[in-house]
């Protein structure tokens, strides 16, 4: 009994130490435990903004690659217009020689009716290339 005894004082005092010694070893890893929680909920909320900010980007590059579709439309359509306005302005420049080579035997109501026509239709041109021009600086603010 008395070995007893001792076996179990020695016991308790063993168990003693070690709770002295491990105690601080488990409280700072429950404090780690308590950081490590709190990380891996700043990280869960930095992965959801980061997916908001992917999701935003893919909306912004949508509406990017439609302006710059619109935008290629525009330039074909003022290349076109540019491409009229060349070809209406050299039929002008070849009305005006061959009025110029009638002249005489044309009467000069005849050649202002012509040229009336002629401007007209310039002026038609011109008022297209502007609506053109102001769509294409529209489509630039844009983007």
């Amino acid at each position: 009994p008395l070995f007893r005894s001792q076996l179990q004082d020695e016991l308790k005092s063993l168990v003693k130490q070690r709770d002295r010694e491990w105690r601080p070893a488990l409280i700072e890893l429950e404090m780690l435990r308590d950081d490590n929680s709190h990380l891996c909920d700043e990280s869960e909320r930095l992965t959801l903004a980061m997916e908001e900010q992917d999701t935003e980007m893919t909306k912004l590059r949508t509406v990017l690659e439609k302006a710059e579709k619109e935008n290629v439309k525009s330039n074909a359509k003022v290349t076109e217009l540019e491409d009229r306005l060349s070809s209406t302005q050299a039929e002008l420049e070849s009305v005006l020689k061959e009025m110029q080579a009638q002249e005489n035997a044309t009467s000069s109501q005849e050649l202002l009716q012509t040229i009336r026509e002629q401007e007209g239709e310039l002026l038609r041109v011109r008022k297209k290339e502007s609506e053109l021009i102001l769509r294409i600086e529209n489509l630039e603010k844009i983007r």
